[in-house]
């Protein structure tokens, strides 16, 4: 039986490997691929989705019954659709994952990771339920002796969260603008702005103003020589 720490220690030499939707390599790895990786790694074979793996768990749902190796689910689970992340916990409230495109994989924490915890799941122990097998795992064409690329699912939900984000912002907008300590910023930003323009106004206007004068001088001493 694998120990809970050797999954751990599997874990951190994943640490600085850069999130690639898809991956399943330290050139680039994503969420599920890195889980999947990391206990192929120690001898343990599970799916390679956050989906199937959650279906070939047995979950549970109390921080507290978790242990360094366990797995912790993350989602909304009144979308529909699939789960968006999973880490592997380490420990001292943080787990390690590969979080998004454009970071690497880290230490995060658990608890206040900013999503909803779906529950956890162990495979270190054996307590895979019975019929948890490849054939249940239900993912045509998926050979789980190699990690598969990316699902189709989980790229169509990072789709929906963006856009759902993007939709929230004119709310999020409206709510710092009626802040009272906010009015004041963007006051004393439009006056600062306006007294900027006018500075630079001024200058360019006397600037202006000297080369119509000279200009006009030239033109009234050449008229007055073509005039003798």
């Amino acid at each position: 039986m694998t120990a809970n720490t050797d999954i751990v220690d599997q874990a951190k030499t994943w640490l600085g490997v850069p999130y690639q939707y898809g991956g399943v390599s330290k050139a680039g790895v994503d969420c599920s691929g890195f889980v999947q990786s990391v206990h192929a790694a120690v001898g343990i074979k599970i799916p390679r989705d956050t989906v199937t793996q959650m279906a070939a768990a047995k979950m549970f749902h109390n921080y507290t019954d978790t242990q360094p190796g366990d797995c912790v689910y993350f989602g909304d689970p009144n979308s529909g659709g699939p789960n968006q992340h999973v880490g592997i916990i380490v420990g001292g409230g943080a787990m390690i994952d590969a979080p998004h495109t454009g970071a690497s994989v880290r230490y995060d924490p658990i608890l206040t990771f900013g999503e909803h915890i779906l529950g956890y799941a162990r495979f270190w122990d054996g307590s895979m339920p019975m019929g948890a097998t490849e054939a249940s795992w239900n993912v045509p064409g998926t050979d789980f002796n190699v990690p598969s690329p990316g699902d189709v699912t989980g790229q169509l939900g990072a789709v929906v969260k963006a856009i759902t984000d993007l939709a929230s912002w004119p709310v999020k907008v409206g709510e710092w603008l009626v802040k009272p300590h906010n009015i004041i910023r963007i006051v004393e930003f439009l006056i600062g702005g306006f007294a900027l323009f006018m500075g630079v106004y001024m200058v360019n206007a006397d600037t202006i103003n000297d080369a119509v004068g000279k200009v006009a001088k030239t033109a009234t001493k050449t008229a007055e020589v073509a005039a003798i």
